[in-house]
């Protein structure tokens, strides 16, 4: 499986081709992490709790293995706006 690059990635590779970032394209990325503020500009991010996100997901997996269908859950998530995206040019 081909691995995808992460928003930073994306960051460095279109400003090398020559686009400007976020006027000519708006990038994202995702878990917040320390690289997000690290880059120039800092990227704009979603946030999800990651520790609540863990123990979701070992409680649905000790469910499974206990023979039951874990039901749905969700986990607020929080668009954490950096300057690596802008609004749409008309």
């Amino acid at each position: 499986m081909r691995r995808r690059p992460h928003g930073g990635g994306r960051l460095q590779g279109r400003a090398g081709a020559g686009l400007e970032i976020p006027r000519d394209l708006s990038v994202t990325g995702f878990d917040d992490d320390v690289l997000a503020t690290a880059l120039e500009p800092e990227l704009t991010t979603v946030r999800l709790p990651a520790r609540r996100l863990g123990a979701e997901g070992m409680t649905a997996l000790l469910e499974l293995l206990d023979g039951r269908t874990p039901e749905p859950r969700s986990l607020p998530a929080e668009l954490v706006v950096r300057a690596s995206t802008a609004p749409p040019r008309r």
